[in-house]
């Protein structure tokens, strides 16, 4: 069944085929200067910012907590077929990717160290693959100068199986993968091929 969601002022409504609200919730991220607002993610509904706890709605509709360590940042959520959540995360100093059950059951943390994975998208055998950018050595608030791979791929296991798109095929300035949360879903994998939205320059 196909699901959309509608937001009016603060309150989130989602939306059968039969033209009925399933449920709604009301967001304490209203829409305001600076103010974070919730993004949709195949069925999932989520939001989350600086000093703020993750929300996450599943296409049921109903809230389930996925836990992250209060050090923890969310950048970005992707959602397999079987129902495995991935969020990546990034800290003051380095990044990572969670993974959890279709319950919200914690399965597996991926540290990713300077290479901070700010959209994520899962293929059809269950891989994950991240779009992001990588941090200095001695400055990790700043983007690296040197040449790095800016597209990961990450078997379900967790291990890392491919990094792929040297950053050099783009001019210097702002990092193709460097605008993150909420902002757009700017990874998408098909059957044979992975499609990216980046910024250039």
């Amino acid at each position: 069944m196909r699901k959309s969601f509608a937001l009016l002022a603060v309150s989130l409504c989602l939306w059968g085929a039969e033209n009925a609200p399933i449920r709604e919730v009301t967001s304490q991220a209203a829409k305001a200067t600076g103010k974070l607002i919730p993004a949709y993610y195949q069925g999932y509904v989520y939001w989350a910012g600086p000093q703020e706890t993750l929300t996450v709605f599943k296409p049921d509709g109903f809230y389930v907590p996925y836990d992250l360590t209060p050090e923890k940042t969310a950048e970005a959520l992707a959602a397999d077929t079987d129902g495995r959540v991935a969020i990546a995360w990034r800290t003051e100093t380095h990044g990572g990717i969670d993974l959890f059950d279709a319950d919200g059951a914690a399965v597996r943390s991926i540290e990713t160290g300077r290479y901070w994975p700010t959209h994520l998208a899962f293929g059809e055998d269950h891989s994950l693959w991240t779009l992001g950018y990588q941090s200095r050595p001695d400055h990790p608030e700043l983007w690296d100068d040197n040449d790095y791979k800016i597209v990961r791929k990450f078997l379900p296991d967790g291990r890392q199986a491919g990094a792929y798109l040297p950053r050099s095929r783009f001019p210097h300035g702002m990092e193709p993968g460097s605008e993150s949360w909420q902002m757009s879903n700017c990874i998408t994998v098909g059957d044979d091929r992975v499609g990216l939205w980046v910024y250039r320059g």
